[in-house]
């Protein structure tokens, strides 16, 4: 029986096999707004409760129908930055693609500028803006992408910001925070030949050590890694 306990609608009269199993399959084209509750109810023969009434033994089961993902419709005008599989690689090309939505205007056409730009370690390293013409009539939302070279200068995180002003006056931002992976911008391997400049202030006493390998054996476990940097 299909619905609840007090509106059921009867499906399919079943007779259990052998292993007092029985299987059935039913069409759901015509149940796609809803969930469906099936309700199986046993009527035992020769087993009687009450006046002269089968006893019945009942069971429920919610069947929960796949529903495609509607579209987003946001009820302010906002900016949304896209997710991205994180942490970005270093020395890699990362597209940042910025949705925006705008709800509400009284114009119907008009031009806008999204501004965006990165920040890595509290300093502003890219900035743009680009120019969007904006129709109501044709819903106000689209996308705006910009690709941003990822390298040791940015590690190990870097922020996206946007913002735009309306003609209603309305200032729209987001932000949204994307981990880099642990890098470098000096790469060297044991044994590889190397050249290191050091700098200072006038009259600074600087020294210099070499360390044998050795050393860093016997203090196994406190070698220098990337996370202690």
């Amino acid at each position: 029986m299909e619905g609840y306990t007090w509106s059921p609608k009867l499906l399919l009269n079943l007779t259990t096999d052998s292993d007092g199993l029985a299987s059935f399959s039913f069409n759901t084209s015509s149940h796609s707004k809803s969930d469906i509750n099936l309700i199986a109810s046993v009527s035992q023969e020769g087993s009687y409760y009450g006046h002269n009434e089968p006893y019945i033994s009942v069971d429920s089961k919610t069947v929960q129908l796949f529903q495609p993902a509607t579209p987003y419709t946001p009820t302010l005008s906002e900016l949304i930055i896209e997710n991205s599989e994180q942490p970005l690689k270093c020395d890699s090309e990362f597209t940042a693609t910025i949705k925006y939505y705008f709800i509400g205007e009284t114009v119907e056409d008009f031009k806008t500028d999204i501004v965006y730009m990165v920040l890595s370690r509290g300093v502003i390293v890219h900035h743009a803006y680009e120019k969007i013409q904006v129709k109501i009539s044709n819903g106000a939302s689209g996308t705006l992408s910009f690709k941003l070279s990822v390298s040791s200068d940015l590690a190990p995180v870097v922020q996206i910001l946007a913002y735009c002003v309306l003609p209603s006056e309305n200032f729209v931002a987001c932000s949204k925070n994307f981990d880099i992976e642990k890098c470098f911008k000096n790469k060297a391997v044991p044994g590889e030949k190397n050249s290191l400049q050091l700098l200072a202030q006038p009259g600074s006493l600087c020294g210099l050590s070499a360390v044998d390998q050795s050393v860093l054996i016997l203090k196994s476990g406190k070698r220098l890694d990337a996370d202690k940097v």
